[in-house]
């Protein structure tokens, strides 16, 4: 399978925005089919969170310890590619 979508991946919403209105305006029919779309990635940091949990009976756990990773917000555009001769 073709990848024919141009993804541009960052990490300002801002930027991502101003990216987005500049290809809807762009004269190029592909460029102005942009989407605009946000996920999350893993930093390949953890770090120890400590929590309070309700058990059996309504008993209360103090002090529980849980590794959780990292995550940071990514803001995304993408639009089709032109098709590439073979």
């Amino acid at each position: 399978m073709k990848d024919n979508t141009e993804v541009l991946t960052m990490a300002d919403k801002d930027k991502r925005d101003r990216l987005f209105e500049e290809l809807r305006k762009s004269d190029d029919p592909l460029e102005r089919q942009v989407v605009k779309f946000s996920s999350n990635e893993v930093t390949g940091k953890s770090h120890f969170v400590q929590y309070t949990a309700l058990g059996k009976g309504g008993k209360v756990n103090q002090g529980r310890k849980q590794f959780r990773p990292e995550f940071r917000s990514t803001w995304s555009v993408a639009y089709p590619k032109a098709e590439e001769a073979a």
